[in-house]
């Protein structure tokens, strides 16, 4: 990965508040025992929820690596995307994907579940 797509992604990772931009879940940067200790996950788990660079306007159709095309998105929200035949267009997709999440279908397992009750707790303490 380039440095300036690394500082791209950085840069979206701290303007999202370290959450999603496809699925609004939490997702880690840098440090993966603090994460999994923090929600109380597998590390298959975090590694689901790995921040990666998402291009907006792909590379392939001229999209740059630059702060404007690029937002942080999860590891399963990224690839799950591009495994698609025709992927949809990123606000399509980021709707989608949000429908999903509410009705409790989108992260495999109790991901979404687990994610939540530990939102809650530390909302409580």
């Amino acid at each position: 990965m380039s440095c300036s797509l690394t500082n791209a992604r950085h840069k979206a990772y701290i303007n999202q508040s370290c959450h999603c931009f496809y699925c609004s879940s939490p997702i880690w940067e840098r440090n993966p025992v603090e994460f999994i200790a923090k929600f109380q996950i597998s590390k298959s788990q975090a590694e689901l929820l790995r921040c990666t660079a998402e291009h907006l306007l792909p590379r392939s159709k001229g999209g740059l690596n630059t702060a404007s095309n690029i937002v942080a998105a999860c590891r399963f929200c990224n690839q799950t995307r591009h495994k698609a035949r025709s992927p949809l267009e990123p606000a399509a997709y980021r709707s989608k994907v949000r429908s999903r999440v509410l009705k409790g279908g989108w992260l495999p397992g109790c991901l979404s579940r687990r994610l939540m009750v530990s939102a809650s707790n530390n909302i409580v303490n």
